[in-house]
């Protein structure tokens, strides 16, 4: 997959969000991410929403900041594969769960102890 749909249509999704009262500091953020794909998908080899978070993660953000783009990734991806808008009522999940990225690092170490057996 490339990002050339959400290329062509970002700004309805951008629309959408003002029209039903997202806040600036929301759309901003979205917009923002947006750009980031687009601008750097062939650079850093993006090619799916899951090759984004990694170069993420790489940069030592914080857990907040990460759970912000992953949230936003999420949102993203639905628009762009699936077209559906934001509704605030579900997540939408582009990984598989975010339990474990909240996990103590023992924990997810465990986990792979005991799903290698």
């Amino acid at each position: 997959m490339c990002f050339e749909n959400l290329k062509s249509k970002h700004q309805e999704l951008l629309q959408f969000l003002k029209t039903e009262n997202y806040s600036a500091t929301t759309i901003r953020i979205v917009a923002n991410e947006i750009t980031v794909i687009i601008e750097n998908a062939e650079e850093f080899g993006w090619r799916t929403y899951q090759d984004v978070y990694p170069t993420y993660e790489a940069q030592d953000l914080s857990k907040d900041v990460l759970r912000s783009k992953r949230h936003c990734l999420r949102m993203l991806k639905r628009f762009d594969i699936q077209g559906e808008f934001p509704d605030r009522t579900r997540r939408s999940y582009v990984f598989e769960s975010d339990v474990y990225e909240n996990l103590p690092d023992e924990f997810k170490e465990l986990i792979m102890f005991v799903s290698d057996e």
